[in-house]
């Protein structure tokens, strides 16, 4: 149970971070714009850093999800997925940024996992973002996923969509949208 809410939890803070570094295939990196194929997490977020800065300050973040389908998995666990997602699942929450975590609290803050990733797609231009993403976790759990959406230094407006085939559980799957918003909303209380 612990793993399957571990599971959830992965996917609801989207693809992943770490690993070994993968062949970085194609970079195109301008000022504010990024084009990327089999990239590792580590040269994504460094390009989406360099080329989409959060600034720092007090930020809002709301995440909806959209839809949740698991399959292949007991009832019991099934009903337990749904129950934690939908307890996780409309959410609002304020986060300070300084001036440190704001440079890496772009695309970062959306895709930690603590899995071995590569990024299939990374394209930013123009305040739009298109990523797909492969990742593998230490659960031996396989997540794909696509992030759509528009990115800016004061907010973002993205929708995730991922699948997880289960390791533990052969033939489970759980697939999730979710809709997460970001806005720079003051600076940080004092």
């Amino acid at each position: 149970m612990r793993h399957l809410l571990a599971t959830t939890a992965l996917v609801m803070l989207a693809a992943c971070n770490g690993g070994e570094p993968a062949q970085e295939e194609a970079v195109n990196a301008t000022p504010g714009n990024v084009a990327m194929a089999n990239a590792s997490s580590e040269q994504a977020t460094e390009a989406a850093q360099q080329n989409n800065p959060m600034l720092p300050g007090l930020w809002e973040q709301k995440t909806e999800i959209t839809s949740l389908t698991v399959i292949g998995v007991p009832d019991n666990m099934r009903q337990a997925i749904e129950q934690n997602t939908r307890q996780l699942g409309d959410l609002t929450s304020r986060q300070c940024f300084d001036k440190e975590q704001a440079a890496k609290g772009g695309l970062d803050a959306m895709i930690s996992s603590g899995g071995s990733c590569t990024y299939d797609r990374l394209n930013m231009s123009g305040g739009e973002m298109d990523v797909a993403f492969h990742c593998s976790t230490p659960q031996q759990d396989e997540v794909t996923g696509t992030i759509t959406g528009t990115s800016g230094p004061e907010s973002s407006d993205v929708t995730l969509e991922s699948q997880t085939r289960m390791g533990a559980i052969d033939g489970g799957l759980i697939g999730m949208e979710m809709h997460i918003t970001k806005k720079r909303i003051g600076d940080c209380p004092e």
